[in-house]
């Protein structure tokens, strides 16, 4: 039986502030009067003001909590950087009233640094305190080394000429996390491969289920540089969509990329600090080096996992996991379990419905949270570089409360769509919480793009195992426990709608051995301050980055891997802030290209 998911999101210190701005307050003009220019003590922040630095004071990600914390690392950082030529947008402010009794004025401005230079942006979110105006929210955000090509800006040229031995860069997989830092790195002038077992761009969509279509709109699944999925796509693309418009994206730019190709093995050299990866292509094995590797392979690659119930190989009908599962069509006027109630369930479930099947039952695990998908909140009419800074720059625990308190409130005033689906017998979580199954459980939740009706039809039953559970197969179905009573549920197929392994650092291991692993995190999930563990940053390692996650979290954070692979082949030192601000002895800084000590959760 699947375990109620817990969210660590609720547990950290974010608060959204109470703030009755007056309608038609003038945001420039506040922000014209808060003229500190970045020289902020401890007086100028709310006592739960909260700071998220993207890469360009840190080296990496992270998030401080309270005055206090917020006020000595910011005063440590803009030591430790050299801060200077700070400069609010007075003009830019604008009010932020994301409910009734709660707002701030939110205010962007630039800065640079010395030691790297760089330049830098953020926001700075106001709130009127005791004594005047006080920052509650703070957001650093690195842009550009100086010096070098914007990784903003589409590629001017195609891929670095290289000899096919030896690359800057090598990135394990073409999907969109792949694609995206490989664009980005092509900006910059990096030399890199991309590898992956498909023999397309694109094929990896290619080879889910027929009926495969993604449950967020068009709008938030372009990779960098612009609007891969025109007007011309429907606002929710199938598979043949996102593989249609990656290939082009990918022929556009001259994406860099041997097909047909699978990394077996490799090796870090510590003094050389070089990989060499060992390549499989057409049955033969050859060797290449690179001074550092992206993971782009999903959060847990695209191994499935499914629970074992005794009895298999008694069972005459079929078994499979939806990572096997094509099209329902040779199971017409037959009957089908379902086990699992998340995005790729209700698809299946669907599908069956819609082919004709003479019965379908999920099976559910644990109550659902289901969201329709007309609740999600919608993307800011700005260009995708702006909505995607304003978005990804604000600390997790900040976006879930807003995604929370947006989608809650349509849920609590839309209760008999929620009341009809538990008279069903599908079990309802009406937390809204979508965006901490999206960045702690990785899925586990439903979108609801028109399934739920069947549920409230009768169209699709609900067998659900709570306090019961499958025991094990019979020839004709699964036999469940049910107290003194047992019940057995007749079946021709059993699709496990399970998900898959969550955790790329295993992958790590299996690739290039114990001292990588052991130099590497945990691979998704959330950490002590809100940031997504093993993420989108350096790790102890300093030469191996992982990336995956939405289209939005690739193409945004893409960026950072980019910049700080370049710093490190052209020899600018970024050093990584791990310490406690205020706490000099707690204070560590390890070099950009990392020293190889071990990290473990």
């Amino acid at each position: 039986m699947a375990m109620a998911f817990q969210s660590i999101l609720p547990t950290l210190p974010c608060f959204l502030p109470a703030s009755n701005l007056p309608d038609g307050i003038d945001a420039p003009a506040v922000a014209r009067g808060f003229a500190t220019l970045g020289a902020w003590s401890l007086d100028d922040f709310t006592s739960d003001a909260m700071w998220r630095d993207s890469v360009a004071l840190t080296g990496t990600l992270r998030t401080f909590y309270s005055a206090a914390t917020v006020s000595a690392g910011w005063t440590e950082r803009c030591f430790a950087r050299q801060v200077h030529a700070f400069q609010l947008n007075p003009d830019a402010a604008r009010v932020v009233r994301p409910a009734p009794g709660l707002g701030w004025i939110n205010i962007p401005f630039t800065f640079a640094t010395n030691t790297p230079t760089t330049t830098c942006s953020g926001f700075v979110s106001l709130v009127r305190g005791e004594g005047g105006w006080k920052i509650w929210l703070l957001r650093t955000i690195l842009e550009q080394f100086d010096g070098y090509p914007n990784v903003d800006e589409p590629p001017q040229q195609p891929p670095v000429p290289i000899d096919g031995a030896e690359y800057e860069c090598v990135i394990v997989g073409c999907g969109q996390s792949g694609l995206s830092v490989a664009g980005r790195l092509q900006a910059l002038g990096v030399s890199y491969v991309v590898v992956d077992k498909v023999s397309q761009v694109g094929e990896s969509w290619l080879q889910r289920y027929e009926s495969m279509k993604l449950h967020t709109p068009r709008e938030t699944s372009h990779l960098p540089f612009g609007r891969t999925f025109t007007d011309e796509y429907p606002e929710f693309l199938s598979r043949q969509d996102l593989a249609r418009g990656y290939q082009a994206w990918a022929e556009k730019y001259s994406i860099n990329i041997l097909f047909s190709t699978e990394l077996v093995s490799g090796s870090w050299n510590g003094d050389r600090r070089r990989w060499t990866l060992h390549l499989r292509q057409n049955g033969e094995v050859r060797s290449i080096a690179c001074t550092h590797v992206v993971m782009a392979v999903g959060a847990g690659g695209h191994e499935p996992v499914r629970p074992h119930y005794l009895g298999e190989d008694i069972f005459q009908g079929d078994i499979l996991h939806t990572a096997q599962y094509n099209n329902p069509h040779q199971w017409r006027g037959k009957r089908a379990i379902i086990i699992g109630c998340a995005n790729s369930a209700h698809d299946v479930a669907e599908d069956m419905v819609e082919a004709g099947l003479a019965s379908v039952t999920m099976v559910q695990r644990s109550r659902t949270c289901v969201i329709p998908v007309e609740y999600m909140p919608t993307r800011a009419a700005d260009t995708i570089t702006t909505a995607d800074r304003n978005q990804y720059s604000a600390p997790l625990a900040l976006n879930w409360q807003l995604s929370r308190l947006h989608i809650r409130a349509q849920i609590e005033a839309n209760p008999a769509r929620f009341d009809a689906l538990e008279r069903a017998g599908f079990r309802v979580d009406r937390s809204g919480d979508v965006f901490a199954h999206v960045h702690e459980r990785y899925g586990g939740h439903y979108l609801d793009v028109g399934n739920c009706a069947n549920i409230v039809k009768g169209l699709i039953q609900i067998k659900s195992t709570s306090p019961n559970h499958p025991i094990r197969f019979t020839p004709s179905g699964l036999l469940f426990s049910e107290g003194s009573n047992d019940s057995h549920l007749p079946a021709d197929v059993i699709v496990f709608a399970t998900g898959f392994k969550q955790n790329v650092r295993d992958t790590v291991r299996q690739l290039f051995g114990e001292d990588v692993y052991d130099a590497v995190d945990d691979y998704w999930g959330i950490d002590n301050e809100g940031e997504i563990r093993g993420a989108f940053k350096p790790s102890y390692h300093g030469n191996i980055w992982f990336l995956s996650g939405t289209s939005g979290h690739s193409r945004y954070f893409s960026r950072f891997i980019a910049l700080l692979i370049k710093a490190g082949v052209e020899g600018v030192e970024v050093p990584v802030y791990r310490g406690v601000p205020g706490k000099a002895h707690e204070v560590e800084e390890v070099g950009g290209r990392g020293r190889g000590r071990g990290h473990k959760n």
